[in-house]
């Protein structure tokens, strides 16, 4: 998802996300209406998100900012925490090896016992998509996942999102870098001041009159 400054992209990962109310409109994600709910239910519906500004529990060790992410367990209750049965250890046992493998798949695993705020801020980004993925989201809003990130940085998180697509993850994200969005996106949507103006693959957008007015501030008869 694209646009100039102020066209209501992060406004529209809010609106999703249960973080802003619709004053109108539906939301419906898997047929479902969604809007107006709060985040917390929204991320039960099998929605993550991430922000332009990372949240993360920067003094906690990276392993246990996503452990804190996972679905619901026994050992989250007092009891549990009080009396850890056998059902309960495991279960942790079981909570901290996804963990490891998620941090595996962005590659943070040689990472996980630092605190997170020792992280880089290309690797806090990929913390969170770890974070996305222990909540079991069928659907990742990712708010510029490439911005600020050094080149380097940049083609590992390229990589990241290739592996999560190839591996059937589905991803809505938006950036400035048009090059990099052309490149890992099935479709881009295009919008302007609330008003989508374009939805369609990479190739036919590129050619979009509107499209290349909003952002070139030229003319719509430019070829």
């Amino acid at each position: 998802m694209v646009g100039p400054n102020g066209a209501g992209k992060t406004t529209l990962f809010d609106l999703i996300g249960g973080f802003v109310q619709p004053d109108s409109g539906e939301i419906l994600f898997k047929s479902q209406p969604i809007g107006g709910l709060p985040p917390e239910k929204i991320a039960e519906r099998g929605i993550g998100r991430t922000f332009q500004s990372v949240r993360l529990f920067l003094q906690m060790p990276v392993l246990e900012n996503v452990m804190l992410a996972s679905e619901n367990s026994r050992g989250e209750t007092l009891a549990a925490a009080l009396f850890r049965s056998r059902g309960v250890i495991e279960q942790e046992a079981a909570c901290r090896e996804r963990a490891l493998e998620l941090l595996e798949t962005v590659g943070l695993r040689d990472s996980a016992y630092k605190p997170a705020g020792h992280l880089s801020q290309g690797q806090k980004k990929l913390l969170e998509i770890a974070r996305c993925l222990a909540l079991g989201a069928e659907l990742m809003l990712l708010d510029e996942p490439l911005a600020g990130l050094a080149p380097a940085m940049v083609r590992e998180m390229k990589q990241v999102m290739r592996q999560l697509r190839g591996a059937g993850e589905t991803i809505v994200f938006i950036d400035h870098n048009i090059q990099a969005v052309m490149e890992l996106s099935d479709v881009v949507v295009v919008l302007s001041h609330g008003t989508k103006l374009a939805q369609d693959a990479p190739k036919v957008v590129q050619q979009n009159r509107d499209v290349i007015q909003a952002f070139l501030g030229r003319s719509s008869s430019v070829s």
